[in-house]
């Protein structure tokens, strides 16, 4: 928007300089005659002449700036050309074309800060709670600092239209408690998560509206819309607990896609979510919690924030973290509404449910589980097979790196980087020799590019 104002300024500038010369070469005409009256009409239609083209000009640059809205104060500046003084109506379109300009740059500034966003935000096909809590979360300077950061301003964000093949809202939601700057501290960290990880998965879904929710947007939206459970939120201190629990009422409230921050985005997701109206992570035991997307409302999330409530009310001291709120909640809701098991596959839970619409479960090994978090050798040789260029990625749109962020020390069998990872594999291997193929390819990197994970 700027660089377009100063552009239409500047042609607007250059075309009445050429204006105001023509008038200063005009020569005023004698009084009386037929020949006066001849020039007269001339200069008479000259100074219309000069009106019209003005008031095209001045039309034309505001429907191109978008200054709909202050066409009628400059539009006036510009009726003084009706009047014989030429210079008069000049410096009143001067003066209203730097107002629009000054404007313009403001607008753009804050287009800048606060990433592009169409007349018709938040989308009227969005829940109420989702037209709600986003733009509570837009608010938030550091949510707007982070969208900066990782460079979401500068993308399309226009979100397509639901279609009935494409259901569930286009809304990228990521946790972390308490808050941002305690996400940025810890992705700052030697071990553990990775800003990269959750940036591309921003930058991958551009089109969608990314949310970093924290602790006090989080109590929000349970005070304004799950009162009831507000005595269980405020009771639960285990942060990974409470992490746990939100993504349920996430989908149930707002839906879209649910991510761990250790999760590595390879490509967008939207085509595996075609036609579904909840899609899970199989693990060949049922589904987990690491990554989901729902339209809002299913009855799958209300069955497993019930389950997490009558987990919770029975709750022992030092019980297992995700015995609350973890994985076994979300495979106990599941189960509840009666999912189809088919013997014989390697994931007996994978495939298309009818269950209060199509709820899809991708299997182990495909989406975004292409490794167990207590697989190191799998967790290696992907990263081994992506770092060369041959990794088998048809199957996944993105890899659930398992930190464990949440154990303190971490897991040291899930987080496998790119940077160090040769010395970890490796040591004898030099980057130059990272090449698929290349006869230089260190012998004790071959095995693990033809290890068999599966």
């Amino acid at each position: 928007m700027p660089a377009k104002a100063e552009r239409g300024r500047t042609a607007l500038s250059d075309e009445i300089d050429a204006l105001m010369e023509e008038a200063r070469h005009h020569k005023a005409p004698p009084p009386g005659g037929a020949a006066g009256e001849h020039v007269s009409l001339q200069s008479s239609r000259l100074q219309l002449g000069v009106g019209a083209l003005l008031v095209a000009v001045m039309l034309l640059w505001m429907t191109a700036a978008g200054f709909t809205q202050r066409g009628a104060r400059s539009v006036a500046a510009v009726g003084a050309t009706n009047r014989s003084d030429l210079a008069a109506a000049a410096a009143a379109i001067a003066a209203a074309t730097a107002e629009a300009v000054a404007a313009a740059m403001q607008d753009g500034q804050q287009s800048a800060d606060n990433g592009s966003q169409s007349a018709d935000w938040p989308p009227a096909h969005w829940s109420p709670a989702a037209r709600e809590m986003l733009l509570l979360l837009r608010a938030r300077p550091a949510h707007a600092q982070l969208a900066k950061r990782w460079g979401l301003p500068a993308l399309p964000r226009e979100q397509p239209p639901p279609t009935p093949q494409q259901r569930i809202p286009r809304i990228l939601h990521h946790i972390f408690l308490p808050d941002i700057p305690a996400y940025l501290k810890a992705a700052a960290a030697p071990k553990g998560v990775r800003e990269q990880w959750g940036q591309s998965c921003a930058l991958m879904h551009s089109n969608w509206e990314h949310v970093m929710w924290d602790q006090q947007t989080a109590t929000q939206l349970i005070q304004r819309h799950y009162p009831a459970y507000l005595p269980m939120w405020q009771d639960v201190q285990v942060v990974v607990q409470r992490a746990d629990m939100l993504r349920y009422f996430l989908m149930h409230s707002i839906g879209g896609m649910y991510m761990d921050l250790d999760v590595d985005c390879f490509r967008p997701v939207d085509p595996t979510l075609e036609g579904a109206d909840v899609v899970l992570q199989g693990t060949g035991g049922g589904p987990t919690n690491g990554e989901f997307a729902s339209v809002a409302g299913h009855p799958l999330w209300q069955t497993a924030i019930d389950a997490v409530h009558a987990a919770w009310k029975v709750r022992r001291p030092n019980q297992l973290h995700n015995l609350l709120a973890g994985p076994p909640r979300m495979r106990q809701a599941f189960m509840s509404m009666g999912p189809v098991q088919r013997k014989g596959q390697v994931d007996p839970w994978a495939g298309d449910h009818q269950m209060n619409g199509t709820v899809r479960v991708h299997p182990v090994r495909s989406w975004y589980l292409l490794c167990h978090y207590n697989e190191p050798a799998c967790m290696k040789k992907v990263s081994l097979q992506r770092a060369v260029g041959v990794a088998p990625l048809a199957r996944a749109v993105g890899m659930h790196r398992y930190t464990g962020s949440w154990t303190g020390g971490g897991n040291p069998d899930g987080v496998h980087t790119q940077p160090g990872f040769l010395k970890a594999v490796c040591p004898a291997a030099q980057n130059g020799a990272m090449m698929a193929g290349s006869a230089a390819l260190p012998a004790c990197l071959r095995p693990c590019v033809r290890m068999n994970c599966d």
